[in-house]
């Protein structure tokens, strides 16, 4: 049974947490002088974007409160889903623990082949999820970002 209410009410509050938490950890970071951007700058950004959508997807599942009320008393993780929600959780925790040892390609294109799959993914769409990805995210931090990995 799909509960569309229940799950964006779950991740709304999820955003809006992460973006938040982001946010508070990013006002402690150096700043430059003159006016110019700091290292705070992107990060912050996306911080508040992930909490403005957090806030609106939290609405969204607020909509029909009386259909988020019965939602919410049929809800429940079963089986196979508790446990792909643990094994999600635990590649998360794994990921900082090998990319410095095996490096950040390979430890990121574990990881995002990994939650694919948990996510039911045919194996077929997960590779090409997982090599398109990587190579976003590599291009993105070592030259647009300018990050050494």
């Amino acid at each position: 049974m799909v509960r569309p209410r229940m799950t964006n009410l779950l991740f709304g509050l999820a955003f809006f947490l992460a973006g938040t938490w982001v946010w508070f950890e990013t006002r402690n970071f150096p700043t430059l002088r003159d006016g110019h951007p700091g290292p705070a700058l992107f990060p912050g950004l996306l911080a508040i974007a992930l909490a403005t959508c957090g806030v609106a997807v939290l609405l969204h599942g607020l909509a029909q409160p009386a259909r988020l009320v019965a939602e919410f008393r049929s809800f429940g993780l079963q089986g196979h889903g508790l446990l792909r929600v643990g094994l999600v959780v635990l590649l998360g925790l794994l990921y900082p623990l090998f990319h410095r040892q095996i490096g950040f390609v390979p430890s990121s294109a574990a990881l995002i082949f990994g939650v694919t799959i948990l996510l039911r993914a045919k194996w077929w769409v997960a590779a090409i999820v997982t090599v398109t990805s990587t190579w976003v995210i590599y291009l993105a931090f070592t030259r647009l970002l300018g990050v050494p990995l």
